[in-house]
């Protein structure tokens, strides 16, 4: 049997990205793809700017509602406004679909998972509703994952300049970080104490400026128009227990979102005291859906990297089991509610709770199988 030489393996890869890159223009160039989040949010803005105008004063092409994102997206992505929006949205839903693909990849690798654990593991990610919703609509959430693990990464190994840049502009939704933010402090007293803790402040304070500095010198006045929107966007129905609980009870509704959310803090500044951050940071994304007052569906994707990395970690056949028959039967009750309902995003307030008690529940299994199965060999 003849063995590939590296030279020939080398070739095969050149081959196979160079190919993805053709595909990748012709995609671009050709697919007339347009997500609504990512034209009103990022684009319009972008372009509004390069054009000398307020990125927050609408009036870009086809833009029909005001941005909410927060300015730092703008100044990092500003070059997307000299280019169409198709273009752009074409090249997003690429880019979000590579970084799932190796974001994956990456959690698989410590674990070494065959190729058909790893298969499997893709299909369930790009099957999950709220991953598919989020790709049609050019939503920020995977993004602003990715960047919140590689700055967990970046602070492990002190480098708090880099960190600081990333955490900055995962704040362009700010909602998806309440819990990660908290963390990253932690972390820091954990590398080197208050020195790197202040630098870390300062790093996302600094990155912070330089991001929104393009905006203040094309129309400084654009943080009053970002203001007013802001104040102006109406109050909707999500999937939010800051929402939903309110919506059923009132002011006691209100103080009881209050206290399960203060418990899910202590219980995040517990696992990042306790657990190595890049482990703590897996639940806190995980547990933002629940303890962020502002949610759509599409953010649960922040669910994803603590479901990767336990789907990875069972060593059991039947907790693997259980694991794949509650995401088939999570999967199920979401796409029935999709169909047979006005599939309004406040009735998927239950999706956190499932995924998280099949993490919870088959990991616990698992670890109790494997704990028997070695008493049982010893005793042998």
């Amino acid at each position: 049997m003849r063995l590939i030489s590296a030279r020939d393996r080398k070739i095969v890869a050149g081959t196979i990205i160079l190919l993805a890159g053709l595909g990748g223009v012709w995609f671009i160039e050709t697919n007339e793809f347009t997500s609504w989040d990512l034209r009103h949010n990022l684009w319009a803005p972008c372009y509004l700017l390069v054009h000398g105008m307020n990125p927050y004063g609408g009036g870009a092409p086809s833009q029909v509602v005001g941005a909410v994102w927060f300015p730092m997206s703008i100044g990092a992505f500003l070059p997307i406004g000299w280019h169409s929006e198709r273009q752009v949205a074409n090249v997003w839903l690429l880019g979000n679909t590579a970084i799932l693909v190796m974001l994956t990849w990456q959690i698989a690798s410590a674990e070494r998972p065959s190729p058909i654990r790893f298969g499997l593991c893709l299909i369930m990610v790009f099957l999950f509703p709220p991953v598919l919703s989020h790709l049609v609509l050019g939503q920020f959430a995977i993004l602003a994952a990715v960047m919140l693990l590689l700055a967990t990464w970046l602070i492990n190994g002190g480098r708090v300049l880099p960190s600081g840049l990333l955490i900055a502009l995962s704040l362009t939704k700010p909602q998806l970080a309440v819990l990660a933010i908290p963390g990253f402090l932690i972390a820091a007293i954990r590398v080197g104490g208050i020195g790197v803790f202040l630098k870390l402040v300062g790093a996302i304070t600094l990155s912070v400026i330089l991001l929104t500095l393009p905006l203040f010198m094309v129309y400084p006045p654009w943080i009053f128009d970002f203001l007013d929107i802001v104040a102006q966007t109406p109050q909707w129905l999500q999937p939010s227990p800051f929402v939903l609980l309110q919506l059923e009870g009132g002011i006691s509704g209100l103080v009881l979102w209050f206290t399960l959310a203060t418990g899910m803090f202590v219980v995040n500044a517990l696992i990042w005291i306790k657990l190595p951050a890049t482990r703590a940071i897996l639940w806190s994304l995980a547990l933002t859906p629940l303890a962020s007052p502002y949610v759509w569906s599409w953010d649960l994707v922040l669910l994803l990297p603590l479901f990767i990395h336990v789907f990875y970690q069972l060593k059991t056949k039947l907790a693997s089991a259980a694991f794949g028959l509650g995401y088939l039967a999570c999967w199920g009750q979401i796409v029935r509610v999709r169909l047979t309902t006005d599939n309004s995003d406040e009735r998927f307030w239950w999706v956190p709770l499932a995924m998280l008690t099949i993490v919870c529940g088959t990991y616990v299994t698992d670890t109790l199988l494997v704990k028997r199965s070695f008493e049982v060999r010893a005793g042998e």
